[in-house]
C-alpha cells in the first residue's frame, strides 16, 4: 500500500510540474528548451516531450 501511495504522489507531482511548465512555455515562447530546463532544474528531454504535446 505504501508503494502505491508513493507512486501516486510521484505521478501527481509530475502532472503538476507539466501544468506549470506548459503555462510557463506559453507565456515565454521564445525561450529554448535548454533555458527552460535550466530555469526549473529539470532534464531537457522532459521539456522536449512537453513541446511535442503543445504542437
Amino acid at each position: 500500500m505504501e508503494e502505491g501511495m508513493e507512486k501516486g504522489m510521484e505521478e501527481g507531482m509530475e502532472k503538476g510540474m507539466e501544468k506549470v511548465l506548459l503555462t510557463y512555455m506559453a507565456k515565454n515562447p521564445t525561450l529554448s528548451n535548454k533555458q527552460i530546463a535550466d530555469n526549473f532544474d529539470i532534464e531537457v528531454s522532459f521539456v522536449e516531450q512537453l513541446r511535442k504535446k503543445i504542437k
